[in-house]
């Protein structure tokens, strides 16, 4: 499994990676080192797990490709952080999860 950690940040919980509330990015997981041999992703699934009141993320046009799963993510409240869920499913019937989460804060050069 493997999640690239550039551009993240540490704070007492873990690892966060930083969103500008008016940025929509691409977010993705590479699995191919967890997948057994021969095993590919059938289905991806991705959720905000955690709950904010007064603006929440959008999760869009996700895909899975060579073993790696993509989700489109826009919106956000500035100063939130939300978990983000990738529960994924193989053609061998075996399912797993991953977590990240995203802090909303305005970002500058």
């Amino acid at each position: 499994m493997t999640i690239s950690q550039t551009g993240y940040k540490r704070d007492l919980t873990g690892s966060y990676i930083a969103k500008d509330p008016g940025a929509t990015l691409d977010y993705n997981i590479d699995w191919s080192d967890w997948l057994p041999t021969g095993d590919s992703i059938s289905t991806s699934t991705w959720t905000q797990e955690s709950v904010h009141t007064g603006g929440n993320l959008t999760l869009g046009g996700s895909s899975v490709a060579n073993n790696v799963t993509s989700v489109l993510i826009s919106s956000g409240r500035e100063g939130e952080i939300y978990t983000v869920r990738n529960t994924i499913t193989t053609n061998e019937n075996l399912t797993d999860v991953r977590r990240f989460r995203i802090r909303i804060e305005k970002r500058y050069v």
